[in-house]
Order: C-alpha cells, then sequence, then structure tokens
C-alpha cells in the first residue's frame, strides 16, 4: 500500500519477531543511532509508523489490539499508469 500510495488501515498485534528479524528500529544512545530488532506491538506500530509520513495512528474502543495506523495519502503525488494509445 505504501509503495504503491494506496489507502489502508491495519491493526498491528502479531509481531512474528524471529519470523521478520529484519525489522529495526532506529536507537539512540550516546555512541550514535543503533538499530535494535522489533520485538513487541509497541515496536511493531513504531516501526510501521515510521514506513511514511503520513501513516496516522488511532486507538480503537475496546481492549487488546486497538492501535489502528492508517493512511489516505491525501496531499501526496500520485503516480498514474502510462496506457499506450
Amino acid at each position: 500500500a505504501v509503495e504503491k500510495a494506496i489507502p489502508f488501515a491495519i491493526v498491528p498485534c502479531c509481531v512474528f519477531a524471529r519470523e521478520f528479524p529484519n525489522r529495526l528500529l532506529p536507537c539512540e544512545k550516546e555512541e550514535g543511532t543503533i538499530f535494535k530488532p522489533v520485538q513487541t506491538r509497541i515496536e511493531l506500530i513504531q516501526y510501521l509508523t515510521l514506513k511514511h509520513r503520513t501513516i496516522q495512528k488511532a486507538t480503537l474502543t475496546f481492549e487488546g489490539a486497538n492501535t489502528v495506523l492508517y493512511s489516505t495519502f491525501e496531499n501526496q503525488p500520485i503516480v498514474s499508469e502510462i496506457v499506450a494509445t
């Protein structure tokens, strides 16, 4: 969705840290920025939010995994398909 600027909404719940070891979050340390693996749902939400500046976060009105991430990609350039005539 992000690559093609397609509006989306997702509710992240399962992290699957072992299956996705390349999901890394920047972490500021005294010695500079390091990257740590995403291991919690909160970290997964942070990781996904960093994918694009238009991604927003809202809280749904139920318990449990209730954070929705979404984007409509408004005010973003639209990549149009070239159609041969």
